[in-house]
């Protein structure tokens, strides 16, 4: 029974690592992870409420595009 409980906590450990460095890896992360970043700091960021606004619109949609892109691949794959 422990060598189970060991065998399955280091797959989870693993998958969990895997998840991670493509999490890391991805442009979608860090594409917004930089528009909470200019939403956060809009009051120092020389820009207006609507460049900010379509800024965070545009990478909300590219993102979106992008994982539509992803999933469609992955469906074409036998």
């Amino acid at each position: 029974m422990v060598d189970v409980h060991i065998l399955y906590q280091s797959t989870w450990s693993r998958n969990v690592n895997d998840i991670f460095n493509s999490l890391i890896k991805s442009r979608r992360f860090w594409a917004s992870i930089a528009s909470v970043a200019v939403v956060v700091f809009k009051d120092r960021l020389p820009l207006t409420e609507e460049q900010i606004t379509m800024l965070v619109m545009t990478v909300g949609a590219w993102i979106v595009g992008e994982s539509l892109r992803s999933s469609q691949a992955t469906e074409r794959l036998p």
